[in-house]
């Protein structure tokens, strides 16, 4: 296998005033590369429509919406992203507050490079979610937002690539932990520090590492998945 390796992060904070698109500039760089963006807005009433990156639509993974506050963790994906300085613009239904965050990877695989996802919903002083890997080595991101003018701690094992709370809008973090081998089970979270904890929702996904000469996992075919 090549050794997965982060390559770069950025963020947009748009939490103090509504907007219907979000840009910001992510340079990727590197072979097999893998771009991540993770989105937490106010999803009252709206969704998002597009993400792109330099003009190419990234695939969603999932979005997580916690209904009690009106708050959504949303990720997205693009393999083989253009590589230098492009644009990703971030489309929603309607006006919204929002933060996203934008990563890149190295030595991602670029055929089945989406190992495993999950997210959740809740009410704690902790915001977490369990993600099942099934390649080895593959490595986890998520995103979490959540609407709390307290601060946010990112969970052991993981590295913090964004992290912005504002004053009663939204929150908005994203992580990375990798690698995970053997395979299993991987927890992501995030602790707030208000006493009673408050709602959240977090979003993840792990993505499979390439193999030394050639981007495939030898253990993917399109018709059956992992095996």
């Amino acid at each position: 296998y090549m050794a997965i390796a982060f390559d770069a992060t950025n963020s947009k904070n748009d939490s103090t005033i509504a907007v219907l698109t979000q840009t910001w500039s992510h340079t990727c760089t590197g072979s097999n590369r893998l771009l991540f963006v993770g989105v937490s807005f106010d999803s009252a009433g709206l969704s998002i429509s597009s993400v792109t990156y330099a003009g190419t639509n990234l695939t969603l993974i999932r979005t997580d919406e916690n209904t009690a506050i009106s708050r959504s963790s949303s990720i997205w994906y693009l393999v083989a992203p253009a590589t230098g300085a492009n644009d990703i613009v971030v489309t929603y239904s309607n006006d919204t507050v929002c933060i996203s965050g934008s990563i890149s990877l190295t030595g991602v695989a670029q055929t089945g490079s989406l190992d495993a996802n999950n997210g959740a919903i809740g009410v704690d002083i902790t915001a977490s979610v369990v993600v099942t890997t099934v390649a080895d080595n593959a490595w986890v991101l998520d995103t979490m937002a959540a609407n709390s003018s307290f601060g946010w701690t990112v969970g052991a094992g993981q590295t913090q690539r964004w992290n912005v709370i504002p004053s009663a809008s939204v929150d908005g973090g994203g992580s990375t932990e990798g690698p995970k081998t053997p395979a299993g089970a991987v927890t992501m979270s995030w602790s707030v520090g208000q006493p009673g904890g408050t709602d959240w929702a977090i979003s993840a996904a792990s993505f499979a590492p390439a193999v030394a000469g050639g981007a495939t996992h030898p253990g993917w075919m399109a018709d059956r998945g992992w095996f």
